[in-house]
């Protein structure tokens, strides 16, 4: 969206920091389903929840510098948020595609 064009509320909802937080929760719902089935453990379902998370402009920013290197949005957003998961992020996007997110 065009900046000067967009009143703030619009602004938000389309920024890159809200886009990135829709798509953990579509993550984190996902390994919680996972994990209520059996397949991903459940401490790392409640690792993913936890500590994926995007806290303002540095996360973002984070996102993009990886995201100018592997050139793929989803990818990006793994990365990065493998790196504050710790191990269990094995199992972050597990059986997910990126059209699923």
């Amino acid at each position: 969206m065009i900046a000067r064009y967009t009143r703030t509320e619009m602004g938000r909802i389309w920024s890159d920091e809200n886009k990135f937080r829709c798509w953990l929760q579509v993550e984190a719902t996902a390994s919680e389903v996972l994990a209520d089935a059996g397949i991903v453990p459940p401490e790392a379902a409640r690792a993913i929840r936890t500590r994926a998370t995007i806290n303002g402009p540095e996360d973002v920013a984070r996102i993009l510098e990886i995201e100018s290197e592997v050139r793929h949005d989803v990818i990006a957003v793994t990365t990065a948020m493998a790196e504050k998961i710790g191990p269990e992020s094995r199992w972050l996007h597990y059986g997910l595609t990126s059209t699923d997110v």
